[in-house]
């Protein structure tokens, strides 16, 4: 980043009683659906550094959804991000053998990245590098709860620019939700702003 200059890192928290909403919201999220960036100006959209902010088109949006494992939830993700009309992609590893190539992330709006029945099984460093890379040349990024436990637990570690939440304790049932904010039916869009300069 130059001096003085601006970039912005958003964020969603969110909770849902079940797992079909959470997947339906997870689907919005992902593809970054209008009402998440009410308020932000057109500068503003232009500095965020985690998602590609600017407008897209209504068609053509693409996601590589990088999988811990295939079970019902991962599926169900997978079908419900479908269904809301996003191109979907899954890596063809899981993300614990993911290196950056299997697919490389560049052509994607988005990448998903599900960590939870796996969050121990480190990702090599190729693939932690590229999604860093990937991120920081404009490409949104979602990650689970579990990525940050997982950062917390001494994983991922080249990742951490990109983890926004890392769990600081764990009481023995499971990392900190950083989807905990809700407003209604919609998540309440929030961002931080770093200066530099």
């Amino acid at each position: 980043m130059p001096a003085s200059g601006t970039v912005i890192f958003m964020h969603f928290g969110a909770q849902r009683w079940t797992i079909s909403e959470g997947l339906t919201l997870g689907a919005e999220l992902a593809g970054l659906a209008s009402y998440t960036t009410v308020g932000m100006s057109a500068t503003e959209l232009s500095q965020v550094v985690n998602f590609n902010a600017a407008p897209a088109a209504p068609s053509g949006t693409s996601v590589l959804l990088l999988y811990d494992v295939l079970n019902a939830g991962s599926l169900a993700l997978e079908a419900a991000l479908q269904a809301a009309g996003i191109t979907v992609t899954r890596s063809a590893v899981g993300q614990s053998a993911y290196d950056g190539t299997n697919p490389a992330p560049d052509a994607f709006n988005a990448v998903v990245h599900l960590v939870a029945g796996s969050w121990s099984s480190n990702m090599p460093v190729a693939g932690q590098n590229a999604l860093v890379t990937y991120v920081q040349n404009g490409g949104g990024f979602l990650g689970s709860e579990w990525l940050g436990y997982g950062v917390y637990s001494g994983y991922y570690l080249n990742m951490t620019d990109v983890v926004l939440f890392t769990a600081t304790a764990s009481n023995g049932i499971g990392a900190p939700s950083c989807w905990s904010m809700s407003q209604g039916r919609k998540p309440i869009p929030s961002w931080r702003t770093w200066r530099r300069g």
